[in-house]
């Protein structure tokens, strides 16, 4: 069964995002060379969680959603959406669960760069082919990666630096079905000791399980 092409494009978009908010960890880009420090700075990170808010426009209108994000590197990623729309996204090692409770059903899959069509991944895994899937431009204030091939779902990336502890201040995604996505980190606190558990699906009694 195909996947579900709406819930594809969406989470290749969080995806990106949550691989840059892991990379961006102690990295200067006043210095330059702003992959190789990505690079670098895999070695000393474990695990990452926080919270970030989303707003997407999508044909001058815009809504906005705050989620909670957790990682451990180097495929364990969790992701909740609150609010109305509230959905959670569990990955672990190639298993994937998208859960909505309102309707009280999960889709369940297996995912690999080949089969799903997330070359994102490669981002989470060191940045290692990062110059073979994207072109890198650093700009004034901020630093945009475009796709090297036409089918990624997204037309670029723009990763714009803080001041602040944490060095991401947002990300800019033009998405290729006309969603602009702007993502802004609101927490994040690097090795923290995220258990195991979090990355696991327990579904609530009455929930439907799907395969994708």
């Amino acid at each position: 069964m195909k996947y579900n092409m709406k819930m594809k494009n969406k989470i290749s978009i969080i995806l990106i995002i949550i691989a840059f908010f892991i990379a961006s960890h102690s990295i200067s880009y006043a210095e330059g060379d702003m992959i190789g420090k990505i690079k670098d700075s895999y070695a000393s990170i474990k695990d990452i969680k926080g919270l970030f808010e989303q707003t997407n426009n999508i044909g001058g209108k815009s809504k906005t959603f705050e989620a909670a994000f957790y990682i451990k590197i180097p495929k364990k990623m969790s992701w909740r959406y609150e609010g109305v729309g509230a959905q959670e996204v569990y990955i672990n090692n190639s298993n994937i669960v998208f859960y909505q409770p309102k309707y009280k059903q999960a889709y369940v899959s297996t995912y690999n760069q080949s089969t799903s069509g997330l070359k994102e991944l490669t981002l989470l895994e060191g940045f290692s082919d990062v110059e073979k899937n994207y072109i890198i431009k650093e700009m004034d204030g901020f630093v945009r990666l475009t796709p090297s091939t036409s089918d990624s779902k997204v037309n670029y990336i723009e990763v714009y630096p803080s001041n602040g502890k944490f060095p991401v201040e947002k990300i800019v995604i033009s998405g290729k079905d006309e969603n602009n996505i702007t993502i802004k980190i609101k927490t994040a606190s690097i090795n923290s000791g995220i258990a195991d558990s979090l990355f696991v699906f327990d579904p609530p009694n009455g929930t439907t399980l799907l395969d994708q």
